[in-house]
């Protein structure tokens, strides 16, 4: 499969594509980082609006395999701590970003940058409330963020693991204006 094949983002609600998650979720973390099968239903339960998997149409066409997904919070705080990442707050404008993950057997393909290009996309224009996304991550992924259009703050505060994170920030309204996120359309139903 080559990144020309066009990815579909649809919200997860289907046990199936939960349990997909959860799986890839732990093949794609190390165990000190990875989010627990219960926190990753806690995102889902609480801020299902931001939890989006990516999908491949199949050759048959009647058909799509579930080759991804990315979920987050919302915090009504301005910056990203422990506290705000472990917790949904529905009237916050701060969307916190967890979770970035693409099947191995499609990495390398461009699909990660399309999926999390979409997902923004959809994000700054159905979900008017989030003003800001961030997220925080390690040395080697922060030029493939910075590439989706994201730009480092700072070294994160926030300890995951053993290795130092950075913090990155897109801010929808710019992101609209430098023409990143592209006018709204009808978005995936649930799947």
């Amino acid at each position: 499969m080559s990144s020309s094949k066009l990815l579909h983002l649809s919200r997860v609600s289907k046990e199936e594509n939960i349990c997909r998650a959860i799986s890839l979720e732990t093949t794609s973390y190390p165990a000190d980082e990875a989010a627990s099968a219960s926190m990753i239903r806690f995102r889902q339960n609480h801020a299902s609006a931001f939890f989006w998997a990516a999908y491949l149409q199949n050759t048959d066409q009647d058909s799509q395999t579930f080759v991804g997904f990315i979920n987050g919070t919302l915090t009504a705080k301005e910056k990203l701590d422990e506290e705000s990442m472990a917790q949904h707050d529905p009237h916050g404008s701060l969307l916190c970003i967890h979770s970035v993950v693409i099947d191995q057997v499609f990495r390398r393909q461009g699909l990660g940058a399309q999926m999390l290009k979409q997902y923004v996309n959809i994000i700054c224009n159905s979900q008017p409330q989030v003003k800001r996304i961030m997220l925080i991550s390690k040395a080697y992924l922060v030029r493939f963020y910075t590439s989706c259009g994201f730009t480092v703050k700072k070294l994160s505060s926030v300890v995951h693991g053993v290795d130092p994170w950075f913090e990155l920030e897109l801010d929808c309204e710019a992101a609209k204006l430098a023409g990143m996120v592209t006018q709204s359309r009808k978005y995936g139903e649930a799947s």
